[in-house]
């Protein structure tokens, strides 16, 4: 019954007892002047006298807040099995996380039997990285554990708010945990819910493992409830093995799903973000995850290899045991960048005079500070003789080698000059002799070059005034010869044969795709409709894939209804040898049993796939079959077709 007024409020607030005699007067004092309950719970809230929680308990009129010794404070989360509350003791005002287990496990006795005997295996569970559960009670048919609260965030919330961790500090949270992992398994204890919401850091940095009252043992069954929960609420962090065999996996089903933390802690995504809850199912037993790289090119090569190798699809190829990647993690260490460190200048007081500091950062006496100056001016001096000798050591090294060379070059140009003194000797003496300059005058000389076969001599140019310097002596050019009138004789070119003609290239054979023609989804007729055919598989252009060879998968029948309910698909040939299947709806009433009822078949016929209720499906929830898959392998390929 909601509550509208506020006297109505105050009297279940007086009935409940969360406030002493001195908080309920405080409250009644908040009540003057405020019309409706509603805003005066907030007016309580805001004042710390009460919780969120509890105020809207309150407001829907509910007044029991406590569980034996404890008071319930607020709601931390709810699964599969009951609900965690942060409560506080009543005499210790000590607050711990009360995991409590739905009424219709305690009402259950085989349940309550096998939730008592885990929890008690749980409890014994005592090591830093796990939350410590302290004891296991009940209230009437209400049974709680009694655990170690963790005031901190989650990694799944420190993602979401700050982004993907830095390396070293994800490679940290992941070892943690590891060691946390490392003790459970070694118990026979598996968590069966790694994800990082289930791994909270405290203001310690501390990783703390969470929800292990979700735990098993290996061989044992799931709680009610406690199986849908995982399957349903952690599909991105699902195990292969968890979701095909429930029954079959061991402790390695942990090491995958803490891989694929890691790969959320590095990029801020889970390994398959996208598609629906049955697609991601499968992507998790089929497909590779996208490369870390992809999302985040810097990261470590190293570290990308460990998180693959978690979260490889067959158990035999992951890290054997969490203790074995602690030990990997533990010793990781992101690649080392080069820094430029720079020499800190000496402190220098506001007169100009060089105070010294000790170890402890106290100032040191003037004594102690001369002597501190005096060593750095040593060690100054010191370093610089040592700069000046290296460079004079560099200089002399230099000298000498230039020395040698200036010397190779003389000798080499010395060499030069003899040949050429030789070579001006033997030239002929059809030359014209050069006159022998006048006395008194400097010889001048024309810049205009003579042609070959003139037979005017050059007009000569006036004479110029001896320059104060020297010119250079010119060199006489070399005579340039005139171009001949007959230009070279071409020769022939030789007579080009055509290519030969290569025959015309074969056409490839013409690809066909089996599937052809397949839908990715199909809608499936009503409960006892007609006969439907899902589509046609082709072998070759006009031929069919030989009937043997099909193989026809259900997949997603242990998540499709909920607990104790599964649908299987079972190898069935009709009488003439066809291939065919039947699908069946399992109902597992444990001490008893499990009965299974046919619902539908699915038929291979002539390269058609057909699907066909059955009678029995008036009896049982075959509607459920809508949120299956079918995985069909045929002609070397496997495509997928949802039901709907």
């Amino acid at each position: 019954m909601a509550i509208s007024s506020t006297e109505s409020f105050l009297a279940v607030l007086k009935k409940s007892n969360l406030l002493t005699a001195e908080q309920l007067e405080r409250a009644r004092n908040a009540a003057k002047g405020i019309d409706d309950a509603e805003t005066l719970a907030r007016t309580l809230a805001r004042d710390d006298l009460l919780s969120r929680w509890q105020a809207g308990q309150l407001l829907a009129g509910r007044s029991s807040f406590f569980l034996g010794k404890y008071k319930l404070i607020e709601l931390l989360g709810r699964g599969g099995m009951g609900g965690v509350f942060l409560g506080e003791h009543t005499t210790m005002n000590r607050r711990v996380a009360l995991k409590i287990v739905s009424k219709e496990v305690g009402k259950d006795p085989a349940s309550l039997e096998r939730f008592i005997s885990e929890a008690r295996a749980i409890a014994t569970l005592d090591h830093p990285n796990i939350v410590q559960a302290y004891s296991i009670d009940n209230e009437g048919d209400r049974y709680y554990i009694v655990m170690e609260y963790v005031e901190g965030r989650d990694l799944k919330e420190i993602v979401e708010t700050d982004g993907p961790l830095d390396f070293a500090l994800a490679a940290d949270c992941i070892r943690q945990a590891c060691d946390g992992l490392a003790h459970a398994h070694g118990r026979g204890m598996i968590h069966c819910d790694i994800k990082p919401s289930n791994l909270m850091v405290n203001q310690q940095g501390v990783v703390k493992i969470l929800d292990m009252g979700l735990a098993r043992l290996p061989g044992a069954d799931d709680p009610a409830g406690a199986k849908e929960d995982r399957v349903l609420g952690t599909v991105d962090y699902l195990p292969p093995e968890h979701a095909m065999e429930s029954h079959d996996f061991d402790h390695r089903a942990d090491i995958y799903s803490l891989g694929c933390t890691l790969y959320f802690l590095l990029t801020g995504r889970p390994p398959f973000a996208e598609g629906t809850l049955h697609e991601r199912i499968v992507k998790h037993q089929t497909q590779k995850p996208p490369s870390i790289v992809d999302h985040r090119p810097d990261t470590p090569d190293d570290l990308v290899e460990i998180c693959q190798k978690m979260m490889a699809k067959d158990p035999d190829d992951r890290f054997g045991s969490a203790e074995e990647i602690g030990r990997l993690l533990a010793g990781w260490r992101p690649p080392r960048r080069k820094l430029v460190r720079a020499t800190p200048l000496p402190a220098v007081d506001k007169n100009g005079v060089l105070a010294g500091v000790d170890a402890s950062g106290s100032a040191l006496s003037a004594k102690s500070a001369d002597d501190a100056t005096d060593g750095l001016l040593a060690e100054d001096r010191r370093r610089h003789v040592i700069m000046l000798a290296a460079a004079g050591a560099l200089l002399a090294v230099v000298l000498i080698a230039g020395t040698i060379v200036a010397l190779m070059v003389l000798s080499s140009a010395g060499k030069q000059n003899e040949i050429t003194r030789t070579e001006t000797q033997d030239e002929p003496a059809d030359e014209e002799p050069v006159a022998p300059p006048k006395e008194d005058k400097k010889e001048v000389f024309s810049a205009t070059p003579q042609i070959v076969g003139d037979t005017k001599p050059p007009d000569t140019p006036p004479a110029e005034k001896p320059s104060a310097e020297k010119s250079p002596s010119a060199k006489p050019q070399a005579e340039k010869k005139p171009p001949s009138a007959k230009p070279p004789s071409a020769k022939p070119q030789a007579e080009t044969k055509p290519p030969p003609k290569k025959p015309p290239p074969k056409k490839p054979p013409k690809k066909v795709e089996p599937f052809r023609g397949f839908a990715k989804a199909v809608e499936l007729p009503k409960l006892g409709g007609k006969r439907l055919v899902l589509g046609q598989i082709h072998a070759a252009p006009d031929a069919t894939v030989p009937d043997a060879t099909v193989i026809v998968k259900l997949v997603g029948g242990e998540a499709a209804i909920g607990a104790k309910e599964r649908f299987l698909t079972k190898r069935r040939n009709t009488d003439d040898g066809k291939p065919g299947w039947l699908v069946q709806y399992e109902l597992d009433k444990s001490r008893n049993g499990s009965k299974q009822t046919d619902v539908a078949r699915l038929l291979f016929d002539k390269g058609q796939l057909m699907f066909q209720w059955l009678n029995e499906t008036a009896a049982v929830p075959a509607d459920h079959l809508r949120n299956c898959m079918l995985e069909i392998n045929a002609a070397g390929k496997t495509p997928w077709v949802q039901l709907a």
